[in-house]
């Protein structure tokens, strides 16, 4: 990558150019570290915001082209630092992060699109490639899983991070609540689209984190355009990112996370203090009814559908289809609720109440529901009109008194049979199963001390359903619903009887929950105290006739001394609720005058704050704009100097330094350098005579030296080439010989071999007559059939040739006019030229004729430039002509010259 240019002028625009410059010519990164360097400036914070826009947007271009996720960062909370200030600064980060994500999104489909062009031209058919077999050997991945990893990855982990960094420059801030909105919506969509779970996870923490921050400003800061929940646009756009968090984590099936969300959504409505839309509240409803099944909680996910109908139902778009449909799936929801034992009443109200008055304030009721109330309110509200006519029977046949345990499996199994051709139906029959067959065991107990095992398991299969029961799994409900306290029982595996017990001292376990089919000992013992007292109370009034009339007056007197009480109540606390309502008016109207004199003192305080700001910043503008002219105008003066000195130095005629530029003057470095040059050149002429006298005289003696020794020298070389042609021709003669000797001995042996090669070669040569034969013609086929591809080959090439030779004659054509046009454009201009030469020369011959009038000057023996006259000289064009000199003075010396140089010209 080339370096950046340093020694550029710190002007956006400059800075805009040098970078399209440097993209022109494919450095883009050194274009993105120049813009980089500018936008993290401190000098940019003086800046017009329209100066900055169009650097900020080339800027994120490129870093979004280079995948420069960190750099980008930090450019755009510099330039959010930057520009926040300026009334159009917020408005131009938003649209600086909206581009900053369009572009993202563009590179990833982009992406997309070159993996789905790959793969539609990629031969599936065809040969594999070493490099596939080698990949294909040390990884289980194929070559379509490694490009989407190498090309589609890194985009979405790019498009990842932008969102986060989006985000954070976007949070609590009211009037970037719009952008900051649109972009959770887009990170929403992302994570959908492409099943990011993980990253769902981290942008619910950062929505909740950046949630956190809003509640908690207002208490410790008094930001600026800090966002206000009690807005009710505001709280609206909240709501929606929260609502569409909820519906995506149950899309992703990502429970905890959707807990966490409903969460956030009871929160923010508690902060707000907004009631959100009906279609909002019941989508909040739904979800939050998978979640409870998810979770195995058939209590609240039950309570969850049934605040879901009450809302759909008022809906005006709901269809009688819908209604049918989510009817039925309460009532099932309900059905399924399990029964409660005696064990789980007694731990609920230690190990549960917690949660479960949490989950109740989630789903915005009063108390905790349970399976009666929910049954009372399906009554109350006759939803059992709405549902399916399989599902209200069964519903009347578990909660009526027709629920018999020998009869009611057939009717079971008709009614599962129909149930469960619907797909949302049927995810309760497996619940319902075990409803059931607990509370028909439960009624076995009643009428039965042992019964057989099998009787039992029986009763328990209900044969025919998707779910059925097999015998183990019946047996082992009976143990389950035994150890949680629905059954007191014993099984005799031996005997396989099950024993029902029953102690006249322990509850009855069916109480309140099931149609009793006949009084057990543990009634009769728990009444027998209450049938006593009563037999006593009734013997007491025949014994005392007395006793009624004495309770009666009690009952007098103790009514006309609560109406007394009660009326001296009323008062007091009608006066001290009038008391309690001017205390709460006189705190109202305090807090009121306290909260207006507030805002007045706020928005004074934040005026004069931005007076002040305003009037810092122009000075500092002004402050700014008076030093930078200075410094331009000493950078021209250093660089004029600059200049001067490096020509001087590299000319090498004097050395000068450049670190002392301001106590150098021009004029005296120029009279230096002319002196200096004069100087070098006498010493240079001396030294050049010197030597030559002195190279002329030593080359003369040494030719006359050498004369004596080119006689000896010549016979000397003679001698030794022929010596050495000797040695050549030996040399050659001994080798031609030996070469004849070893091809003569070759010829002999292979000689006797003749014979047996050429019988050897005819037998060969009638073997493969016939192949020759046909390869030949093979052969002379492929060759006609080149000839003719060759043929047809040439021809296309000198249509094509002859095209091009069309072509080109065309363009040579329209150069030709071109050229004739511009030669008749030149003979116009040289006529005009010529025309206004004869015109000059007739004002020459005129001002000639005029000086010839003139008397001769007298000749001016001082010459005084005219820097040192008094005044300044007038200045001319060199093309003007001279001045006409009049009678009352003498030219001077520049006007001779002038004139001489004229007379020359002409």
């Amino acid at each position: 990558m080339a370096p950046p240019h340093k020694n550029y002028n710190f002007r956006p625009e400059n800075v805009l150019k040098r970078a399209e410059d440097l993209i022109g010519v494919g450095e883009r990164e050194a274009a993105l570290e120049t813009l980089y360097q500018l936008i993290t400036s401190k000098r940019t914070r003086y800046l017009q915001v329209e100066d900055l826009e169009p650097i900020a947007l080339l800027l994120i271009e490129l870093a979004v082209d280079l995948r420069k996720g960190k750099l980008a960062k930090d450019a755009l909370h510099q330039y959010k630092k930057n520009v926040q200030m300026s009334d159009q600064g917020l408005e131009s980060v938003q649209v600086i992060v909206r581009h900053f994500i369009d572009l993202s999104l563009k590179k990833l489909d982009e992406a997309k699109a070159e993996i789905k062009t790959e793969e539609n031209v990629e031969d599936l058919e065809g040969p594999q490639t070493p490099e596939s077999i080698l990949m294909s050997a040390v990884s289980s991945a194929d070559s379509a899983d490694r490009t989407e990893r190498d090309v589609i990855t890194p985009w979405l982990r790019f498009l990842w991070e932008a969102f986060r960094v989006s985000l954070d420059i976007l949070r609590n801030n009211s009037k970037l609540e719009v952008t900051y909105s649109a972009i959770t919506q887009q990170a929403f969509v992302f994570c959908q689209k492409y099943g990011r779970k993980n990253e769902f996870r981290r942008l619910c923490e950062l929505l909740r984190g950046h949630m956190q921050s809003v509640t908690t400003q207002g208490k410790t800061t008094n930001q600026t355009n800090s966002i206000d929940l009690t807005n009710s646009e505001t709280a609206q756009r909240y709501l929606e990112q929260r609502f569409r968090q909820l519906n995506i984590a149950v899309e992703l099936e990502l429970w905890q996370e959707s807990f966490r969300s409903v969460d956030d959504v009871h929160s923010l409505i508690t902060v707000s203090k907004k009631v959100p839309r009906p279609q909002m509240m019941s989508s909040y409803y739904q979800n939050l009814a998978r979640i409870f099944a998810v979770s195995d909680n058939a209590l609240f996910h039950a309570a969850a559908w049934i605040k879901f109908f009450n809302l759909y139902s008022q809906s005006p778009n709901a269809t009688d289809s819908e209604l049918k449909h989510y009817a039925s799936v309460l009532v099932l929801s309900t059905l399924a609720i399990p029964q409660k034992s005696i064990q789980s009443n007694e731990t609920l109200v230690d190990d549960k109440m917690g949660k479960n008055t949490k989950l109740t304030t989630l789903l915005n009721l009063n108390a905790v529901p349970t399976r009666d109330s929910l049954l009372q309110i399906i009554l109350s509200k006759n939803i059992l009109e709405f549902v399916e006519p399989e599902i209200k029977h069964l519903f009347n046949v578990l909660n009526g008194g027709n629920f018999h345990p020998l009869t009611i499996k057939k009717l079971v199994i008709e009614l599962f049979k129909k149930i469960q051709q619907d797909d949302e139906y049927k995810r309760y029959i497996p619940t319902l199963t075990e409803v059931i067959l607990i509370r028909l065991f439960q009624q076995v107990s009643q009428v039965y001390e042992s019964v057989k095992l099998e009787f039992l398991v029986n009763l328990g299969v209900f044969e025919g359903t998707e779910f059925e029961l097999s015998p183990l799994e019946v047996e082992s409900l009976i143990v389950h619903a035994a150890k949680n306290g629905y059954l007191t029982l014993s099984i005799d595996h031996e005997s396989s009887v099950v024993i029902f017990k029953s102690s006249p001292f322990e509850e009855s376990f069916n109480e309140g929950k099931a149609t009793r089919l006949q009084v057990s000992p543990a009634d009769l013992v728990r009444s027998q105290l209450s049938q006593l007292a009563k037999t006593l109370g009734q013997a007491s009034k025949v014994i005392h006739p007395e006793y009624e009339e004495q309770i009666q007056q009690q009952k007098q007197a103790a009514l006309k001394n609560a109406l007394v009480d009660m009326k001296a109540e009323q008062e007091a606390f009608a006066q001290r609720f009038q008391i309690l309502e001017e205390r709460k008016h006189a705190i109202e109207q305090a807090r009121k005058a306290r909260e207006q004199e507030a805002a007045l003192l706020k928005q004074a305080r934040l005026v004069e704050e931005q007076k002040a700001e305003q009037e810092r910043l122009i000075q500092e503008q002004e402050k700014k704009e008076q030093e930078r002219l200075e410094r331009e105008r000493k950078l021209i003066r250093e660089n004029e100097a600059r200049k001067i000195v490096e020509e001087i130095n590299a000319k090498g005629i004097i050395k000068v330094e450049i670190d002392n530029l301001e106590e150098l003057d021009t004029e005296e470095l120029k009279r230096m350098q002319i002196a200096q040059l004069n100087k070098d050149k006498q010493e240079l002429d001396e030294k050049m005579k010197a030597v030559a006298k002195r190279t002329d005289h030593l080359e003369r003696a040494f030719r006359r030296y050498e004369l004596q020794y080119f006689s000896k020298d010549a016979e000397q070389q003679e001698e030794q080439e022929y010596k050495n042609y000797e040695a050549m021709k030996e040399r050659k003669l001994s080798k031609a010989k030996k070469d004849f000797d070893d091809a003569s001995k070759l010829k002999t042996r292979f000689t006797r071999m003749v014979g047996d090669f050429n019988s050897f070669a005819d037998v060969i040569a009638e073997k493969n007559a016939t192949k020759l034969q046909k390869l030949k013609e093979q052969a002379k086929s492929e060759l006609e059939e080149a000839k003719r591809a060759r043929v047809e080959q040439i021809k296309r090439q000198r249509v094509e040739e002859l095209r091009r030779a069309k072509a080109q004659e065309a363009a040579h054509a329209a150069e030709e006019e071109e050229r004739r046009l511009k030669e008749e454009q030149m003979l116009k201009f040289k006529e005009e030229l010529r025309l206004q030469k004869e015109k000059d020369e007739e004002l020459r011959k005129k001002r000639e004729a005029m000086q010839a009038e003139m008397a001769p000057p007298v000749r001016n023996s001082s010459y005084v430039p005219p820097s040192q006259r008094g005044g300044s000289a007038p200045v001319r064009s060199p093309d003007a002509p001279a001045p006409a000199p009049t009678s009352d003075r003498p030219l001077t010396f520049a006007e001779k010259m002038r004139l001489k140089r004229m007379n020359r010209s002409g």
